[in-house]
């Protein structure tokens, strides 16, 4: 939740306790305009390693491949020295 004045932003964080556990619990996340950045950009590494992580494994089992296939070269490759 988007706040656009830092004065009601601290005012919240620092008196209402009840309000910042509530949204928490909701996954709400208040910000304000100096800590929106800060937000977005947490919010991309994560979304990043998430993505990352994903293709790792897609990466691995296409290594996996090229590995048996360098064997078969080398193999054959013995074979006419």
């Amino acid at each position: 939740m988007f706040l656009p004045a830092e004065a009601i932003y601290s005012y919240i964080y620092a008196q209402c306790e009840d309000v910042v556990k509530y949204s928490y619990e909701n996954k709400v996340y208040i910000v304000s305009p100096t800590t929106l950045m800060a937000y977005i950009t947490a919010i991309k590494v994560i979304y990043l390693g998430v993505e990352q992580n994903e293709n790792l494994a897609n990466m691995q089992k296409e290594l996996q491949k090229l590995q048996v296939e360098f064997e078969r070269f080398e193999k054959r490759y013995q074979k006419f020295k």
